[in-house]
């Protein structure tokens, strides 16, 4: 899922509150940015990596300038194939 940027202006503050983590490897959690429709998505500098069996709220406090149009989306690999990670995470558009 991609959100739409409705304004210029900055994203920052990733945030990534894992409760549940019985996978055997890290995830990373990255917003990614197109600055065009069509274009192709890229990784910017807010990302996290949660390392195997760990919980708890990780913050990047980066940020990422943003134009109007722009699409952005968070990006989650998860690591392993066994186990369970739960999540909820925020940003800040401003």
């Amino acid at each position: 899922m991609n959100w739409v940027v409705p304004r210029a202006g900055t994203v920052q503050n990733l945030r990534i509150n894992v409760t549940t983590n019985t996978l055997l490897a890290t995830s990373t959690y990255t917003i990614r940015r197109s600055v065009s429709c069509n274009g192709a998505f890229t990784a910017t500098a807010l990302s996290i990596s949660v390392g195997s069996g760990v919980t708890g709220c990780f913050v990047n406090a980066s940020t990422q300038a943003v134009g109007v149009g722009d699409r952005i989306s968070l990006e989650a690999a998860v690591g392993g194939v066994v186990g369970l990670i739960t999540t909820t995470g925020g940003l800040e558009v401003i």
